[in-house]
């Protein structure tokens, strides 16, 4: 038994109707299918939009908040779950991942930058 909560495997079965509408800035950065984001895939894409918008806002509308567990390569099968490794975001279509004000071309360009660092596919919305 470990000391940490373990969580179960998350099933994407409905898309969700909170956070879709921009609340903040004048543009955002939406996800198109389920996915499963891992921190370090948003950290990257988060350091890729300060690169290119370095004087433009930006607010972050997702967090990486459910641990997911491995257990070590050598370890033989059984003997429970793994340890938790990192935490991961779980989205669903239409979710606003990022928001940004400024200009349109840069957000454009950052926002293209950063859907490579992502797992799913992404749009701008305005």
């Amino acid at each position: 038994m470990t000391i940490y909560r373990q969580c179960y495997t998350a099933k994407n079965k409905a898309s969700t109707r909170q956070g879709t509408r921009l609340a903040y800035g004048r543009y955002g950065i939406t996800t198109t299918g389920f996915a499963r984001i891992s921190f370090r895939s948003l950290a990257a894409a988060t350091s890729s939009i300060v690169h290119y918008c370095p004087k433009a806002k930006r607010w972050s509308r997702v967090r990486a908040v459910v641990p997911f567990t491995r257990k070590p390569q050598d370890v033989r099968m059984g003997r429970g779950k793994g340890v938790p490794k990192g935490a991961m975001a779980i989205v669903s279509p239409g979710q606003l991942l990022f928001e940004l004000d400024g200009r349109l071309s840069i957000a454009i360009r950052a926002a293209s930058v950063s859907a490579q660092k992502l797992c799913s596919k992404t749009k701008v919305v305005q």
